[in-house]
């Protein structure tokens, strides 16, 4: 008997019923097989409030959103009210089709020109502010949707989880971004919005203008942008049900919803305050200086304009019905005033809420399993380093090395995320010098005021500090710092990235120094350098430098490149940009989409040369000779390959992943070469991985491997469902025996399971005893290793374990953690979490 229950969804305030049934398959009950869905707006609208700066020289915009949420949020929504038949039979549908594109912002714009001249009343105001909101709604469809742009947000999630179904992405993505957006963050700030303003007259006669004639009343307007209204109420009610579904269903969607280059919500952001500006610009100046095409994406005002594709994805698939069970118009309070409506709930139906969410909210405890024991003697952090800046993404990248010239290790840390007030997500790096007493500073330091050295990205969504590492490029003996930018190109749609090297030695303080070296890459969606590691390849004692590009096509699509530049004395500081053609190495991957190059490093060995591996986490076994999608492929089972330069073929101990979805060679890390230690073992992690192969738990799990014979030594697993467990990993003599210990992360973590919507994924970070080749094992079962730590904050929803690094000095060592999500300073600006060992500490079991 096939099971089947009803999870309530919603997309940008719209409550939508989902039918799941069996196994990850999706029913949609709609009256109309031309419905369609709307993408995560309420998010990005509000993200792309932060750091946007107006350029009118007439009006504070800034201050209106600001003023006038009620009407921004109702216009974030407002595009899709016409969609469904629950509003009038549907005799509208074609009326929010066309609210969609540019046509019907060129009419508003017309409109308001004309009927209100400044200064705005408050009226018009509201207006406007409504004006943007929809604005943004049409953002995020275009890249969410891949409406007339390659390798959008859902194009992708279908070739990389849906057999290269785009239909399939669709009709998992549109509701769950919205169940990700709930799960996963702290979405209060959309509950400080008690009510919906509506510009209702001007509504009815901007579509009189539009069509010619008038198609509809103030009533339609009114009664369905109500029911819409009313599909917002249920947002948080019923959500937590249907994560662990999307967790199986598309690790895609949970783990790429935010940082996805092109149509995650931080790309939306960028690009809602883009088109913005134009639309500002048009507010106040006219069309006459804009090329206004249909895709609004494209507009543009006083600047060259971007070629326009000639074959515009239509919007397609479902938009499912908003469910408003047994609520009626009577439960909505409606204000009217001259010219618009104030929506609010009744006080019944508020009351209702509140008593809703303080019970079954807080007592569901569907959809994970595993022992609910708390974590005893968890070990906290001695400091944590923060910054002011919100969705900055502090400690997205970390990487250690000497840059002051003292012998010790400093710390670098990404935080691609950063902007300033009209420069969004530029990006910065920060680095930590260590004490003179031979570690990181250990109390809390506010990096943004506290740092040694800062450096600011110069490029607008650049996304300046996504990879670090440090490298001595130009073989002078003084360590240089390279720094990637894989989004630089994206004004233009082109993502085509750069990486910048700084040489030694870097100027202390806050910093506008120019990059020595420039690195530059031609194709379209290159995004260079993603990933970056200093190396000593070819062992003459400095440090190369590895850079992965998972993203770029290298002759298909999203196929990832990696590339080697070797030290020299010959690279000098140069004003002339180095290319990808001009890397010493390189490597294409050869399969669409296995993102060739997401985690690259060397693996050195005493008396071999170094060898390179790069990961392919979502390689996939095809079932056919061509490797044409086919329902019968095993996706994202993940490959790492090895490689000895110059040689780019892949060595026989290449390993590949055995379990769908698990993603094998998202992380990977390898012990430390020495002469006591000539049996290396290689750590491959697979953080959606199930506990067994055909287990789709998600749990994660890290594979041991001996790098000489290529035997499995262990196979460690997550003890939480979709914990992410193994995410990142990492070998550090953390006790200073001469042994390597073992460092596992597991960001999504929770340590009670009953933490669903309104607490857990703390996050934890495991120290495992160093020796782990007492055995060898053949199967892919479970075995369990000495935990000699366990680290972690109580901070929930932080990601906690979104990068490891760790330093060592003569007696003691730092081990970092950065929670990329911490809002332990401002909302979602990350933190990085320093733990200090010392070798007669007790810290360690």
């Amino acid at each position: 008997m096939v099971q089947s229950w009803g999870v309530a969804v919603h997309t940008g305030y719209i409550l939508e019923t989902r039918t799941f049934r069996g196994t990850g398959v999706y029913n949609t009950q709609s009256s109309d097989n031309t419905e369609k869905c709307l993408p995560p707006d309420f998010k990005h609208g509000h993200r792309a409030m932060f750091n946007f700066n107006s350029t009118s020289e007439k009006i504070d915009y800034n201050k209106l959103l600001l003023k006038h949420q009620d009407a921004f949020q109702a216009g974030n929504v407002y595009p899709d009210t016409y969609y469904d038949s629950l509003c009038k039979k549907g005799k509208f549908h074609s009326v929010s089709e066309d609210t969609h594109w540019s046509e019907f912002l060129n009419v508003t714009i017309t409109h308001i020109r004309q009927k209100y001249p400044q200064p705005w009343n408050e009226a018009t105001e509201k207006l406007v502010v409504f004006l943007l909101g929809v604005v943004s709604h049409q953002v995020a469809d275009i890249s969410w949707h891949s409406l007339g742009i390659d390798q959008g947000f859902l194009s992708t999630m279908g070739d990389v989880n849906f057999h290269g179904s785009f239909s399939n992405a669709h009709t998992v993505g549109d509701p769950g971004g919205d169940v990700v957006g709930v799960f996963e963050w702290d979405l209060a700030y959309i509950h400080t919005i008690s009510e919906w303003y509506i510009p209702v007259q001007d509504l009815v006669d901007i579509y009189r203008e539009f069509y010619g004639k008038s198609i509809m009343d103030a009533s339609t307007v009114e009664e369905c942008t109500a029911l819409m209204f009313l599909g917002r109420i249920g947002e948080r009610l019923l959500f937590s049900k249907a994560f662990p579904e999307l967790s199986r269903t598309s690790p895609f969607l949970i783990e790429e919803f935010q940082t996805y280059f092109l149509g995650g919500v931080d790309d939306m952001a960028v690009w809602t305050a883009n088109i913005w500006n134009n639309a500002i610009y048009m507010l106040d100046h006219g069309m006459s200086a804009c090329s206004v095409p249909h895709n609004p994406l494209y507009i543009r005002c006083n600047a060259d304009h971007i070629p326009v594709p000639q074959n515009d994805r239509e919007k397609n698939g479902f938009y499912l019905r908003p469910n408003i069970g047994d609520l009626t118009l009577a439960d909505v309070t409606i204000r009217r005033t001259d010219r618009g409506v104030y929506l609010r709930p009744g006080r019944k139906l508020k009351d209702r809420l509140l008593s809703f969410e303080k019970s079954s909210l807080l007592n569901h405890k569907g959809g994970f399993h595993g022992n609910a024991i708390n974590d005893d003697g968890l070990t906290s952090p001695d400091a944590t380093y923060t910054s002011s800046m919100p969705y900055a993404r502090l400690g997205w990248s970390l990487a250690s090395g000497d840059l002051d010239g003292d012998g010790q290790p400093d710390l670098v840390i990404g935080a691609p995320g950063y902007g300033s007030p009209g420069n969004q997500q530029h990006g910065a790096v920060y680095v930590i010098y260590s004490t003179r007493d031979g570690q990181l500073p250990t109390r809390d330091l506010d990096v943004d005021k506290e740092a040694n050295i800062v450096l600011y990205g110069k490029e607008p969504n650049g996304r300046f500090g996504s990879a670090v590492a440090v490298v001595d490029l130009n073989k002078d003996g003084v360590n240089d710092l390279a720094v990637s930018a894989p989004s630089v190109g994206s004004p233009f749609l082109n993502y085509t990235g750069e990486v910048y090297v700084y040489l030694g030695p870097l100027k202390a303080g806050f910093s506008s120094q120019e990059p020595s070296i420039r690195l530059t890459c031609k194709e379209i969606y290159c995004n260079l350098g993603w990933t970056l590691s200093g190396e000593d390849m070819n062992q003459d004692g400095a440090a190369d430098l590895l850079i992965g590009s998972p993203y770029a096509p290298a002759g298909g699509h999203q196929r990832g490149f990696v590339g080697l530049l070797y030290a020299k004395h010959s690279l000098k500081e140069s004003k002339v940009p180095l290319t990808a053609e001009n890397l010493d190495w390189r490597v294409n991957g050869t399969q669409d989409y296995e993102w060739f190059g997401m985690r690259v490093l060397g693996l050195h060995r005493e008396g071999i040369p170094s060898q390179v591996l790069v990961s392919s986490p979502t390689w996939r076994q095809c079932a056919r000779k061509n490797c044409s999608y086919s329902e019968n492929d095993t996706q994202s089972v993940g490959r790492v390959s090895v490689y000895a330069p110059p040689s780019s073929v892949p060595h026989e101990k290449s390993v590949d992943g055995t379990s769908e979805f698990g993603k094998f060679g998202q992380a990977v890390a390898t012990e430390s070469p020495s002469k006591t230690n000539t049996n290396l073992n290689i750590a491959y992690g697979s953080p959606t991985a199930g506990v067994t192969e055909k287990s789709k738990d998600g749990r994660g799990s890290v594979m041991l491997v001996n790098a000489q014979t290529g035997e499995r030594v262990k196979r460690l697993c997550g003890d939480r469902d979709y914990s992410r467990y193994g995410w990142d990993v990492a070998f550090a003599d953390v006790d200073m025996d001469g042994k390597d210990e073992f460092l596992v992360s597991a960001p999504l973590r929770t340590d009670d399971p009953t933490e669903e919507l309104y607490g857990g994924e703390e996050g934890r970070v495991y120290i495992y005893d160093g020796g782990m080749d007492s055995y060898q094992t053949m199967d892919d079962s479970c075995q369990q290793a000495q935990t000699l730590a366990t680290l972690g904050t109580e901070e929930a929803k932080s990601h906690f374990g979104s990068a490891l690094a760790a330093l060592r000095y003569h007696d003691k060592a730092n081990v970092v953690v950065s929670a990329v999500r911490s809002s332990k300073a401002a909302r979602l600006a990350g933190a990085v979490h320093v733990f200090t060992f010392t070798k007669t500490g007790s810290r360690l079991h």
